[in-house]
Parts: C-alpha cells; sequence; structure tokens
C-alpha cells in the first residue's frame, strides 16, 4: 500500500514536454522502506521525465580531517546513506539526471526544522541554549543559494554528482555567540557533550563551481538575519 500510493502520487503528475522532477527520497528506516523507495524511483524513470533532479546528502561522506569531494569515502552505515547512494546509482545508470549532495539547508522559509531555527527559537523565549556538541563544525547553506543552483540547472542541464555546500564551516559554539552578539544578548550554552571534533569535513565545491558558474552569496551572517525577522515577526503574530 505504501508503495502503490507513493507512485500513484508521483506518478500522476505527467510529464509535460520536456519536463524537470526535483526528487527527494523520503524514508531513512527499515530496509523495506528503502526498497519500497528505491523502486519507486525506478517506476520515476520509466516515465518520460525529459530531467530529473536528485536531492541527495553531504552526509553520505565518511568523517575525514580533509576537505571532502566527490570521490571522497562514503559512509554506508546507515539506511539514510544507503538510500540516497543507491538513488544516486539509478540516477547516474539512466542518464537522465544530476545528484545534488547537499550540505545543512537552512533559511527564513525553509519549513524543516534546523539547528539555526531552534538555537533562535530559545533565544526569543529566554531559555537555555541545549545541544548536542557545541564544538561541532558544520556548512550550513542558504535553501536561495540552492534555489539559485535549481534554476540554473533548470536552463542549463548537468549530469552526475556534486557537492552542494557554502563550502565554508562554523564551529557550532561560534555560531551561537555570533547570533547573540548580534542581538545583544547573553544566554546560557548547554552542550551534552564536549568532545573536540578534529574532524572539521570542509566540503569541496569546487566541482559544482567549474561546471556551472554557480557560487553561494548569502553569508551566514546575512542568513541568520533573515531568519531573525522572519522568527521575530511570527513571534510578535503569535503573542
Amino acid at each position: 500500500k505504501y508503495l502503490s500510493k507513493l507512485i500513484k502520487n508521483y506518478t500522476s503528475i505527467k510529464p509535460i514536454g520536456k519536463s524537470t522532477l526535483i526528487y527527494l527520497s523520503q524514508s531513512n528506516r527499515a530496509r523495506s522502506k528503502i526498497n519500497d523507495e528505491l523502486n519507486i524511483l525506478k517506476k520515476i524513470i520509466k516515465y518520460e521525465w525529459n530531467y530529473i533532479i536528485f536531492l541527495s546528502s553531504a552526509k553520505v561522506y565518511k568523517k575525514d580531517k580533509h576537505k571532502l569531494n566527490e570521490l571522497s569515502k562514503i559512509d554506508l552505515s546507515n539506511n539514510y546513506n544507503k538510500l540516497k547512494i543507491n538513488s544516486e546509482k539509478i540516477i547516474e545508470t539512466s542518464k537522465k539526471g544530476i545528484s545534488l549532495r547537499i550540505s545543512n539547508i537552512y533559511g527564513p522559509f525553509y519549513n524543516k526544522k534546523t539547528l539555526i531555527d531552534d538555537i533562535l527559537k530559545n533565544i526569543f523565549n529566554k531559555k537555555i541554549i541545549s545541544i548536542k556538541n557545541k564544538n561541532e563544525y558544520v556548512d550550513f547553506l542558504n535553501i536561495e543559494d540552492l534555489n539559485d543552483l535549481i534554476l540554473s540547472l533548470l536552463k542549463n542541464k548537468k549530469y552526475g554528482i556534486f557537492n552542494v555546500a557554502s563550502g565554508s564551516i562554523v564551529k557550532i559554539e561560534t555560531l551561537i555567540n555570533q547570533i547573540l552578539n548580534l542581538l545583544n544578548l547573553k544566554i546560557k550554552i548547554n552542550s551534552s557533550s564536549s568532545i573536540k571534533n578534529k574532524m572539521k569535513n570542509k566540503i569541496d565545491i569546487s566541482l559544482i563551481k567549474k561546471i556551472t558558474g554557480w557560487k553561494p552569496k548569502i553569508t551566514i551572517r546575512k542568513g541568520i538575519n533573515e531568519i531573525y525577522k522572519k522568527n521575530l515577526y511570527l513571534h510578535r503574530k503569535q503573542g
């Protein structure tokens, strides 16, 4: 039922002329669900989509002290990564699309729960900021920069597997302090782990920049300002 329902949802959208499908795999749990998702993608491939943009993830890489490029070692220790990598293989074999290994997306109108959103909500509620590891280094990519790349690919199609990220990493503790300084606030930070992360996992985006000419434009500071304005509006509206 799960498989047939999802296939019906996707395939009910018939391609019109030279149409593009932006596809995001959904399951990261049971092995059976992974197989279902892969079967869905195979069914979709058979339809007359002219081009498929698959939203994969930079989380598929093993932690490494070196810059992570498209040839870096893959971590297949969890179902989420297995689903992403196998989906990439299906897209690559079909020669009908591109797979984007995306870093941590954030933005004012990005609905998925993110670390930055959690931090700002705690700040608005004057709560202690609780995080897993303040010493972790993360690459954040603004949703608008991703949108720009997708629009570029719709006009000028490319094929293969590419990293898509800001190309810069920031320490979580540093990020929180930047937000607090920006808002002129002092709030305690609780971290369940204080282990120093030697694997900074900086993501190499030189290939996508070379092939498409795309590059991220929104700095983390500017992006935080946009999210803050949105959250301030929502906070006042709810209050």
